[in-house]
């Protein structure tokens, strides 16, 4: 679960550097207002969800895997994962921004990006193999019946 949460915090720390990044770009390169910056970032988030909606639809269509976690562990496994994903964005800002004042400047943060994504890749490959795939043998919630 370490990994996963790893992965979930450098996600989350992609995710801030490029909102950095974003935010940068249009106000010093394009020199358009914050709120402009702003307006754009919300169309990109739109955007994302609209791309998600056939995503949905094809894994309904298609069908879909449950993770093999128990109904009894899934709050834990939220309240653990939604602090990982609040800790991100609470430490992403600062350390983007003690970056910029290192480097002297945004144009670096995109390498920062691929690093948080590098690390994230790392971690997803020590996720142990079989994490997430439904169990639908005998014994399993999936295979039990009620009577």
């Amino acid at each position: 679960m370490r990994a996963i949460f790893l992965a979930s915090l450098l996600l989350q720390l992609t995710f801030q550097t490029f909102t950095t990044w974003f935010a940068l770009h249009g106000t010093e390169r394009f020199g358009l207002r914050p709120e402009d910056v702003t307006i754009g970032m919300i169309a990109w988030a739109v955007g994302g969800v609209i791309g998600a909606l056939p995503a949905g639809f094809i894994g309904v269509r298609i069908g879909r895997r449950n993770a093999p976690v128990p109904r009894e562990r899934r709050g834990v496994l939220a309240a653990l994962f939604l602090p990982c994903m609040a800790l991100g964005g609470a430490i992403g800002d600062p350390l983007n921004g003690g970056f910029f004042d290192l480097v002297g400047g945004y144009q670096p943060l995109f390498l920062m990006m691929a690093g948080y994504t590098a690390l994230a890749f790392v971690a997803v490959l020590f996720v142990p193999r079989g994490t997430g795939e439904a169990d639908t043998g005998p014994g399993s919630a999936c295979g039990v019946t009620q009577a």
